[in-house]
């Protein structure tokens, strides 16, 4: 089971932390155990640990990374205005492209659970853009997913805005061609 195996992960990760705290991957452990409590849906988990990585490893170089997590522990509590703020911020604010995309992947996801559409193109257009030339980027081709559900509720709008009978500008100018 996936979640046995995350509890397992975290398990080692914490270990790894606490055994040799001052050691050089002490951050990269605690930010992976808390990772792992996210994907094994332990929320609470995952807050304390966020309070024990700020804690021990506050202005840490990892700290960007952590408010990711942060924001999908909010997204999970549905608190998406919430987790869009925080995405948003990692993505003005991180020289880092690897996370600018993950903020990306993020934020896209919050603003269409805020039924904010038009937003989700506009934010992850860059993102789909690298995922269609960098194979290397496919764990995040669930943009194109988001993009296309986004796209689908923006046409939906617009056709329950035109009158019984109106047709669409695109109709039109099919039948004009």
């Amino acid at each position: 089971e996936r979640r046995g195996g995350h509890d397992q992960a975290r398990e080692l990760f914490v270990e790894v932390a606490t055994r040799w705290p001052k050691g050089s991957l002490a951050d990269e452990s605690l930010h992976a155990a808390c990772l792992a409590a996210i994907d094994a849906g332990k929320l609470p988990e995952t807050e304390a640990l966020f309070a024990r990585f700020d804690r021990e490893f506050p202005g840490n170089r990892l700290r960007l990374r952590q408010e990711i997590l942060k924001g999908r522990v909010l997204a999970a509590k549905k608190d998406f205005a919430g987790a869009a703020k925080i995405f948003q911020t990692v993505v003005t604010t991180t020289e880092i492209e690897s996370t600018r995309q993950n903020a990306r992947y993020h934020l896209g996801f919050a603003l269409q659970q805020l039924s904010q559409h038009a937003q989700v193109l506009e934010v992850t257009e860059p993102l789909a853009v690298q995922v269609a030339a960098d194979k290397a980027l496919a764990d995040y081709a669930g943009v194109f997913v988001l993009r296309a559900a986004s796209q689908l509720e923006l046409a939906k709008a617009t056709a329950a805005k035109l009158k019984p009978g109106e047709d669409s500008a695109e109709k039109t100018a099919r039948c004009t061609e």
